[in-house]
């Protein structure tokens, strides 16, 4: 069904109208995907939060015109202070069993028709209409497979200041309000709850059997905090057991601890490459896939902004992605990304 889908995208890319008449060239077509999986990941940021169901619409008949797949979407996740001083994070769905956890947002902006300052107060529209179901099933219309996103364990101010509990902790103990401690129960119970929300609420529904953890750009950063947003803060926990872990041993923890539960309820897990691949620590995380039996659950995704371009020579036994920068964020000048699209499609 899914090709004769693309050769009927294919077919109507190629009729033209001249009057009151419909022509096509008579030619034969043969054409194949070169890759299985083809997407997108919509980021959750500054501009897809204001998406409404009819912005989706659009992107997914343009997706399917360009006769992609699949489509990464970001439900959580967290960045420095970016805007008016204030520490940036973005929540896309309402969480019906933590109703505290929001994300309002804030742009103040100057109206030229007025000559005014104005304020825009809001929740992210997903959030606030709860539409992804909807979303998921436009996109299952035209053979396109949704694959949620949830950010962590750095990209994560939200959960560690409001419960700090679960937070990853400093040398001398403190909460930093950034990260997670990997050894205390509270951390698994929050986080098991919330993915059990989601499969449950939007992936079981619709027969989706992936969820992405994320897992990226896990490192000391400063304007974490708005009060000191020159302190640096370590998304590493310090706590004793955590600092017997070490940096490889606290990741492998984080995932093998929530892929392991997504398993139990049928879905599969897609992480990213790069912090393992700083860490030299591909092997860690195989020992600890293959004692928890999940080294058939995994997929991993390989990005890289530039060069040099990721060892793909290090990847583990296990379905691999690439994922070459091809997007835009409106913190991010144009760019020529063609090197970094053909040099990682290449490996």
């Amino acid at each position: 069904p899914a090709g004769c889908f693309y050769g009927a995208q294919t077919l109507a890319q190629l009729l033209s109208v001249e009057g009151d008449q419909v022509r096509y060239p008579a030619v034969e077509i043969s054409d194949w995907p070169d890759f299985q999986q083809r997407g997108l990941y919509i980021e959750d940021f500054w501009g897809s939060d204001l998406m409404t169901v009819e912005d989706y619409r659009d992107l997914i008949g343009r997706c399917a015109g360009l006769k992609l797949n699949t489509l990464i979407i970001g439900l959580f996740g967290g960045w420095e202070i970016k805007h008016d001083g204030k520490i940036t994070q973005f929540l896309m769905i309402p969480l019906r069993r933590h109703p505290e956890l929001q994300t309002p947002q804030v742009v103040r902006y100057f109206e030229p028709a007025t000559r005014q300052w104005r304020e825009l107060r809001y929740l992210p529209r997903m959030a606030e209409e709860d539409y992804l179901n909807e979303v998921i099933r436009l996109a299952a219309a035209q053979h396109i497979r949704v694959a949620p996103l949830w950010g962590g364990p750095a990209h994560v101010t939200l959960l560690p200041k409001l419960y700090p509990a679960v937070s990853a902790v400093d040398a001398a103990g403190r909460p930093a309000g950034y990260g997670y401690c990997m050894s205390q129960p509270a951390t698994w119970a929050l986080l098991t709850d919330i993915l059990d929300e989601i499969v449950e609420r939007y992936l079981r529904p619709n027969g989706l059997d992936m969820l992405q953890l994320a897992c990226d750009e896990i490192y000391p950063i400063r304007s974490v905090y708005e009060d000191d947003p020159l302190a640096e803060v370590d998304p590493w926990c310090h706590c004793p057991e955590c600092s017997r872990l070490g940096q490889a041993g606290q990741l492998t923890r984080y995932v093998t601890q929530l892929a392991g539960f997504l398993k139990s309820r049928g879905v599969k897990t897609m992480i990213w490459q790069d912090t393992f691949e700083r860490l030299d620590a591909m092997s860690v995380l195989w020992d600890g896939l293959r004692a928890a039996g999940l080294q058939d659950d995994i997929t991993m995704g390989w990005w890289c902004y530039k060069e040099p371009l990721p060892d793909f020579g290090k990847r583990l036994p296990i379905p691999n992605w690439t994922q070459p920068s091809v997007g835009t964020l409106a913190s991010i000048f144009y760019q020529d990304l063609s090197r970094n699209i053909y040099g990682m499609l290449r490996r």
